[in-house]
């Protein structure tokens, strides 16, 4: 038979010696924590590497039964980049570098056969700076212009402080600005990126939204052939125009 660990366990050994005119036994001290098993072929109970984020260490063992202990080789597929395995273990460990999916084939053999186990998942990634702006804002032009940000899964966007300008929105999925401005004037607001991993990203715009000016004629009495005429020639807009 074969020694392996079996926590709780305790293994004794006997030894007889017999001759023609008897036997006589001896007991070995109890040896703690192990068993005396039969060959057997490696098996995988249900496991997985759990949730991987680029930039978290990871430290998690698979491990196959079997006797006796298996070793463990990747053979389909590759580890997110970052991870090793350690052949004799089981443990893969590392950071991972990179966001995306992943799927691989892990084997577990030892001189009875073996065993492999598929895992596939997504390594995710937390919202990055967020980059872009909207255009310039003009009453009465619609609005362009988007942010953006990375991560695994996409994020998505929402003002969480100020206020878009009056009839401007903010599209959660694309990060677009949408709309027509309605008003002149200052605006601040912030947007903020995020995807349930990690810390969002936030990001602060500021500026005005201006308007063509307007023309406003203030006559300071009827036209009459002959009579000196005093009109007054204004225009509203923001920023204030010249002349």
């Amino acid at each position: 038979c074969y020694l392996v660990k079996s926590p709780g366990s305790k293994l004794t050994v006997v030894v007889t010696k017999t001759n023609a005119i008897g036997s006589t036994s001896a007991s070995s001290a109890a040896l703690d924590g192990f068993t005396c098993s039969q060959p057997a072929a490696p098996a995988w109970p249900a496991q997985a590497l759990g949730d991987l984020r680029v930039g978290t260490a990871v430290s998690t063992t698979l491990q196959a039964t079997g006797v006796t202990a298996p070793s463990y080789s990747i053979v389909a597929g590759a580890l997110p980049a970052g991870l090793t395995l350690n052949a004799t273990t089981g443990l893969v460990s590392g950071t991972p570098g990179a966001a995306g999916p992943y799927s691989f084939t892990i084997r577990a053999t030892n001189p009875s056969g073996s065993a492999d186990l598929v895992q596939s998942g997504t390594v995710n990634a937390a919202p990055g700076p967020i980059t872009g702006a909207p255009d310039a804002f003009v009453v009465g032009t619609p609005a362009a212009g988007a942010v953006a940000s990375t991560g695994t899964p996409a994020p998505t966007y929402s003002v969480t402080g100020g206020s878009l300008p009056a009839g401007v929105s903010l599209d959660p999925t694309t990060g677009a600005f949408s709309g027509t401005p309605t008003g002149a004037g200052a605006y601040a607001f912030t947007v903020t990126a995020a995807n349930g991993i990690g810390s969002p990203a936030t990001r602060e715009f500021t500026g005005t939204v201006t308007e063509a000016p307007g023309w406003d004629v203030e006559q300071g009495m009827s036209p009459t052939v002959g009579v000196p005429l005093d009109v007054r020639f204004t225009a509203e807009g923001t920023p204030a125009p010249g002349y």
